[in-house]
């Protein structure tokens, strides 16, 4: 009888997860869109990620690797501003987001922004970020 009860439980539970007043199944669906994006994108559907992005984003506004990830995709479009928007809000999301710094000052120096460039790969460097240090290296 308890195992037909806690089955019966389960059930109902994902069945729950349609009710936008479950936070715990919003997370869920969020990350549905963040593996669908990261499809989306390996595939170079660049309109398709960003779209299932901004899906993931909305269902969870503080998923700094959303923000990471499509603001990579601005890059490769270059969007430059797009993308170092999308890094700002990665870090304000997680203000020691090495990967956000490095990616923002990437974009930096992409739209030949050296100075700012230089700052975030040194932020992003004293994090732990690895290439951000060879690129201050190289660069600053």
């Amino acid at each position: 009888m308890q195992k037909r009860t806690d089955a019966i439980a389960a059930v109902l539970s994902l069945l729950a997860c349609g009710s936008p007043l479950l936070t715990g199944c919003s997370s869920f669906r969020g990350n549905i869109a963040f593996e669908n994006a990261l499809e989306k994108q390996n595939a170079g559907d660049y309109s398709g990620a960003i779209s299932d992005y901004n899906k993931a984003i909305k269902i969870n506004p503080k998923d700094a690797d959303a923000f990471n990830s499509r603001g990579n995709i601005k890059i490769d479009l270059k969007d430059y501003l797009g993308a170092i928007s999308d890094f700002n809000k990665a870090i304000e999301v997680n203000s020691n987001d090495a990967d956000a710094y490095y990616l923002r000052g990437t974009a930096k120096a992409m739209s030949r922004e050296m100075k700012g460039a230089c700052s975030d790969w040194k932020k992003a460097s004293s994090l732990g970020n690895e290439i951000a240090s060879r690129l201050v290296k190289e660069n600053c």
